[in-house]
């Protein structure tokens, strides 16, 4: 289920019985709670060569900084080694400095067979205050209203990119790099979660450990929009399985 649709569906449905939409009666949560794995980038020239580009595009990562005593001041952060074929980028950089001709080509040579690009994910805790509303002023080609989102990754996660940039940067030295960039800004990494979270108690949530809503028997709400928390790697596979853990619950209420 879309973390984004699946609750606008919800808030759209909004009946007599349920004024504040299906689902949000008891818990008043539909919609909120949005998360995503917020993201900044790592790159460097290193000084051996490590030719990057052979093999999965994605080979590795730093899983050492998702858990800790740290998390007590700022959030966890995954850093995915990346392994893709940097020609592209390192071709740009080259013509940007000027080189043409063969000289060009030993440049893109040895910048790609050195070039470093890490993504970096981090941890978003669960705030009512991000998240998704209908428009009153937008609607969409079938006149339904369009979502509104207000969104924001909250000073846990800003302390958790300070932290990320410096370890980066310790990394990097490392590898005895050199053009170091680590990104400040925030960019979104698409993984939608949240918005029609699970709880333990009709108050806490909108759906139970096994996606069943707490206010209709008959309406499991899997995937994304129901993870409680964000972690810091893909959800896509806890989408999957929470899809699979609603299946079983559904077939068990039938029999």
């Amino acid at each position: 289920c879309n973390g984004i649709e699946t609750p606008r569906l919800l808030l759209l449905a909004a009946n007599e019985s349920n004024p504040n939409g299906i689902a949000n009666n008891s818990s008043g949560l539909v919609g909120k709670n949005m998360m995503d794995h917020s993201g900044i980038h790592c790159s460097f020239q290193s000084k051996d060569p490590l030719w990057v580009g052979r093999g999965p595009a994605q080979s590795a990562a730093m899983v050492g900084y998702r858990d800790g005593s740290f998390r007590r001041d700022h959030a966890a952060f995954l850093i995915i080694m990346n392994n893709l074929n940097r020609n592209l980028a390192e071709t740009q950089v080259a013509l940007e400095k000027g080189y043409e001709g063969k000289e060009l080509q030993r440049e893109i040579r040895e910048r790609t067979t050195h070039s470093v690009y890490w993504d970096i994910m981090l941890e978003v805790l669960p705030s009512e205050e991000n998240r998704l509303t209908l428009s009153k002023t937008r609607k969409d080609a079938l006149g339904l209203a369009c979502p509104d989102i207000y969104y924001d990754v909250g000073d846990y996660t800003r302390r958790g990119r300070i932290a990320a940039q410096e370890k980066l940067r310790e990394i990097a030295a490392l590898f005895k790099g050199q053009e170091v960039v680590v990104t400040t800004e925030f960019v979104p990494n698409n993984h939608i979660m949240g918005g029609n979270i699970m709880g333990d108690t009709p108050q806490n949530g909108v759906v139970n450990s096994y996606c069943r809503t707490y206010d209709h028997d008959n309406l499991w709400l899997p995937g994304g929009g129901a993870m409680p928390s964000s972690s810091v790697v893909n959800s896509t596979l806890s989408m999957a399985a929470l899809g699979l853990r609603a299946a079983d619950d559904l077939l068990k209420s039938l029999e």
